[in-house]
């Protein structure tokens, strides 16, 4: 019985370990990698959700850095996260806010250079 209750468990936290890595949930990820550990699924398993987790998380570090430039960011600081996002390979469609936030600061910075000539 005892033994049973063990394999459940491992099979249980496999299936939401699995779920994690199609998902590419970087919280899940680490959530769940730790409950695999607890359980005893097979190391193939959770190297691979770690494997997936070290993709993810760069990407959730760029996005985090974008959201936080989106008041009061200057156009180089922009730049830069843009360009960093795109380095680790978020969806494009997910930069499009940003861009276009870009596009304004720049247009602004323009219209300033104008002004003062």
């Amino acid at each position: 019985e005892i033994r049973a209750q063990e394999l459940r468990k491992t099979a249980r936290a496999l299936e939401k370990l699995r779920q994690a890595i199609d998902e590419r949930d970087a919280k899940a990820l680490q959530k769940q990698i730790a409950e695999a550990v607890e359980a005893g699924v097979p190391a193939a398993s959770i190297d691979e959700a770690r494997a997936v987790l070290a993709e993810e998380l760069p990407k959730v570090e760029a996005r985090e850095r974008l959201e936080a430039l989106r008041r009061g960011a200057t156009t180089e600081q922009l730049k830069e996260a843009i360009a960093k996002v795109d380095e680790v390979g978020v969806a494009t469609d997910e930069l499009a806010e940003f861009r276009e936030l870009l596009t304004k600061l720049e247009r602004r910075a323009e219209a300033e250079a104008a002004l003062k000539e």
